[in-house]
């Protein structure tokens, strides 16, 4: 895990104006696009490309130059083919929203069970039955990205990125991945979210001010610190089989 912490912040210190550039792209997105399904549309779209390039970034461990960032290059780290990564990726978020719903639903039946007179009225109630359905969801989606997640940045970097290939490559490594997606995500989002919880407990609703705009560039800044983790777990169980990497060697 501090393999993986290590070289998660080296790659991030490395390319800070570009991911700090990053960061910003969707605050001001979201202050100039108010409808909710395109601003949720045009996020997903755009964090797939960032976890597209932080898997490259993460295997070439280069440092991209900020003029590539408007126009990336085939010769550049961020280059080349990206629909096998989107397939891939796309299928992993659309099992990971059916055992969302799953859990959801679990937790639901559960509480029924309980007490039967619950019943969801109310979008708060809704959206705290989701929050506490991400916790079961987490501890399965990350042993399913332990087992298959190595085709990610084999796909990224245009390898073979097979299932089998994945699965052969994956399981060998299972508890050392799992370990670092779990405790390694889990202890940076507890240390992250707990003073973005307190800045909200401090000053409430701050949207549509400097300060919120700020907070919002800091949150988008941090979820991308955290898909560099994940991508870094992945990477590091895909090199498990493959010659020793650049990033490496570097050390």
């Amino acid at each position: 895990m501090i393999q993986m912490y290590r070289r998660a912040a080296r790659v991030f210190r490395r390319n800070f104006l570009f991911f700090a550039l990053m960061a910003v792209t969707p605050v001001v997105f979201s202050a100039f696009v108010q409808s909710v399904s395109t601003n949720s549309g045009g996020k997903l779209i755009f964090y797939s490309m960032i976890m597209l390039f932080c898997y490259r970034l993460v295997l070439s461990g280069a440092s991209v130059p900020l003029k590539d960032t408007f126009r990336i290059k085939p010769d550049s780290p961020l280059g080349g083919a990206m629909k096998p990564f989107f397939l891939r990726l796309s299928v992993l978020w659309i099992l990971k929203a059916l055992i969302l719903g799953i859990c959801t639903l679990a937790i639901y039946w559960f509480v029924q069970v309980i007490d039967p007179t619950f019943h969801v009225t109310k979008s708060d109630t809704m959206f705290a039955l989701i929050g506490i359905g991400i916790l079961p969801t987490a501890l399965i989606v990350f042993a399913v990205l332990s087992l298959v997640g190595s085709m990610l940045p084999a796909a990224a970097v245009l390898q073979d990125a097979s299932f089998g290939r994945a699965w052969a490559t994956s399981r060998a490594v299972f508890w050392r991945t799992y370990k670092n997606l779990l405790l390694g995500n889990g202890l940076f989002a507890v240390a992250t979210g707990l003073p973005f919880i307190l800045i909200y407990l401090m000053f409430g609703e701050v949207e549509g001010t400097t300060f919120g705009y700020f907070s919002d560039f800091c949150w988008e800044l941090t979820a991308m610190f955290g898909l560099l983790l994940t991508a870094t777990a992945l990477c590091i169980a895909f090199e498990s089989r493959q010659p020793q990497s650049s990033e490496d060697v570097a050390i």
